[in-house]
């Protein structure tokens, strides 16, 4: 936004007058000084907060609407310090001060004129020990002290499954309610969950009253869907409805389309997630004349050559110029900061140490978003002593220890703190069960062989005593640092209860299209890696990816079994594709339900037999590395080779 001298002077006056007038908060009313304070063993107040940060310009007619957002949280609900001990940044307790500041400052800036609207743009929990022993009702309570005004649920909301925090799905065999947990969450939040493309199948009716035929993706149907009869769970709601600074504003929360394929399927089978711009244009149009301003919150984004957000507000837009003034993305875990017209889709990373802000001006007598007024910050960083430069026409440091957002000092939740201190109580037991110890940073990659996976599905397959096991690398949520390695660790590494699974047999024909899905990843999703077997490929540069993200080109090589780190017996040779080998050889593959579903497209598992469920993945791999809890590898080994970067 640009600023007029005049504006800056007479913001920066009128600050300074007030902050002689009645001094600033310094939020330790109450509190004896730190020892070794300035101010400590004295009578001397605590250093003055200064403000020289101007407010935005309005005119008569202005105000403003001041939209916060953040994403894929995933349970980080502690700050991270750096390794130096020197940086920390994020911490539910610490965003929930940040939030208040920013409201009591706007608040106290702009009076009626100005308001605050805090929104998440889905996957709050599943990361964390800590969020998940409670199935993410510490989470949400928290989320309650943070304020935010509503939220989408994102795909991995409905991975709790009903209720238990080791179980994920309904046995086989039993009855329970697949979404028992995000309904308990929905219904004590003090906010809504908003997800208008979420509908019941068996709500979906034809044009004459007959029951439609839908794809769980997309709710694609080959009949005409009389959508006016159709209706969403009742733990949802579409949109909801608030009066911010005397201007009407309506929230719109959109689920990914692709849900089905990116959770428990088990726990969305009789729903479906309609495509995202057929469902908010119709929304759009049944809010005609109720609302002023139009705000979507929706969990995707843009990634890569992946252009979903960007490609979802350019359809709005040729739809129509009014359909949207602002949109808080997510899923991704990238920063986003995507402009079209003057009207912005921001992402802010993931893992609770990012915020993204968009300041729209509203002309009051038009009822229009002064888009030339509008200030954004995607991906700002939750700094706990100092300011991200995104954010530097609001946040302010102060004295060497503390930061003020528009002009209020930020101060810690005492309510979120008291609930983390209870809930590290709860969990304290499980905390530190010692699994290993790392000489260096093990790591993780979502598209080529890791040291992590192969730690993994080492583990996994020595468990089980299969053949080969074969995890996917998105499941796979953080590396390992090096140091001693604990179940609290191993936790965020694979916070989902995933069932082991033991498949069997396994023709190798079914493997070399699983593996070959594998060499076409782009990005957009994740490879099925594993133990087991050596495999060489050929990936392509991905700059011309097929419809579902992939490289057409790629292939696989060569696959063989793995003997002590070397080639063994092949099962597949391309190498000459005119006279390309497959064995006969049949397999017994340890893997996750969550991939004998059909996750994340890799639907060939589902045509291979099951012979036992085995438990929880990330269990059964503790127990295996308890066994003996010594040095963990952190390279790679080669088994799974792009011959393209070999060469």
């Amino acid at each position: 936004m640009n600023f007029t001298p005049r504006s800056i002077l007479s913001a920066t006056l009128v600050s300074a007058i007030l902050a002689l007038a009645i001094g600033c908060n310094d939020g330790h009313k109450g509190r004896a000084p730190e020892p070794g304070s300035p101010t400590a063993g004295t009578n001397l107040a605590p250093p003055a907060l200064t403000c020289s940060k101007a407010p935005i310009a309005l005119g008569a007619n202005e105000s403003l609407l001041s939209i916060v957002g953040t994403n894929d949280i995933h349970g980080a609900i502690e700050p991270k310090v750096s390794l130096d001990g020197k940086t920390t940044t994020g911490g539910l307790a610490f965003w929930a001060g940040a939030v208040k500041s920013i409201r009591v400052g706007v608040s106290k800036r702009y009076g009626a004129k100005g308001g605050v609207l805090v929104l998440d743009g889905g996957d709050q929990f599943q990361g964390s020990l800590l969020s998940n022993y409670s199935e993410g009702a510490l989470m949400f309570s928290l989320m309650g002290d943070v304020g935010y005004d509503a939220m989408v649920p994102g795909n991995h909301d409905y991975d709790f499954g009903p209720e238990g925090w080791l179980v994920d799905q309904v046995p086989a065999g039993q009855t329970g309610d697949p979404r028992g947990v995000i309904k308990k969450l929905a219904n004590s939040a003090s906010f809504p969950l908003l997800s208008s493309n979420a509908y019941l199948k068996a709500s979906l009716k034809t044009l004459d009253g007959k029951q439609a035929t839908v794809e769980s993706q997309g709710c694609t149907s080959t009949d005409v869907v009389d959508w006016s009869k159709a209706e969403r769970p009742e733990f949802l709601k579409s949109y909801i409805l608030k009066e911010i600074a005397g201007v009407r504003v309506a929230i719109i929360g959109l689920d990914n389309p692709i849900t089905p394929t990116v959770t428990t399927p088990a726990n969305v089978s009789d729903l479906c997630f309609r495509t995202a711009a057929d469902e908010y244009l119709d929304v759009r149009k049944s809010l005609e004349g109720k609302a002023d301003v139009f705000v979507l919150v929706i969990h995707d984004g843009d990634i890569n050559n992946e252009k979903n957000l960007t490609n979802l507000l350019e359809k709005l837009q040729a739809a129509r110029p009014d359909a949207v003034d602002a949109i808080i993305g997510g899923h991704t875990h990238v920063v986003n900061n995507i402009n079209r017209n003057g009207v912005y889709a921001i992402q802010s990373g993931a893992y609770g140490d990012k915020f993204g802000r968009i300041d729209l001006v509203v002309d009051t007598a038009t009822k229009k978003v002064i888009r030339e007024k509008t200030r954004v910050a995607a991906g700002a960083v939750i700094y706990q002593n100092s300011c991200d430069s995104q954010i530097d026409s609001f946040c302010e440091k102060s004295v060497p220890t503390r930061i003020t957002y528009e002009c209020e000092p930020i101060v810690e939740s005492a309510s979120a703190l008291d609930k983390i201190a209870t809930g590290k109580k709860d969990i304290a037991p499980l905390v530190g069960r010692n699994l290993g110890f790392a000489d260096a940073p093990i790591t993780k990659s979502a598209t080529n062989e890791s040291a992590l996976v192969d730690l993994m599905t080492d583990a996994y397959r020595h468990a089980t005593g299969v053949d080969l096991a074969l995890i996917n690398t998105g499941g796979v949520r953080q590396d390992i640092k090096a140091g001693p390695f604990t179940y609290e660790m191993w936790y965020a590494i694979s916070p989902f209860n995933n069932h082991a699974v033991i498949l069997g047999p396994m023709k190798v024909d079914t493997l070399v299209k699983i593996l070959g899905r594998s060499a076409r990843t782009c990005g957009k999703s994740g490879a099925v890696l594993g133990s087991g077997i050596r495999v060489t490929y050929e990936r392509g540069d991905c700059k011309t990816p097929d419809a579902d993200g992939n490289d057409a080109n790629s292939r696989v090589v060569t696959i063989t079994m793995d003997d002590h780190g070397i080639d063994g017996e092949m099962l597949y040779d391309a190498r000459d594709p005119a006279h390309v080998k497959t064995s006969d050889r049949t397999l017994t593959v340890a893997t996750l339900d969550f991939l004998q579903a059909g996750g994340s497209g890799f639907v060939e598992f589902k045509d291979v037999p099951m012979i036992k469920d085995a438990g929880i993945f990330r269990e059964l791999v503790a127990d295996e590395l308890a066994k003996n809890p010594g040095k963990l590898p952190s390279v790679i080994d080669g088994r799974f080779k792009n011959l393209n970067l070999a060469n």
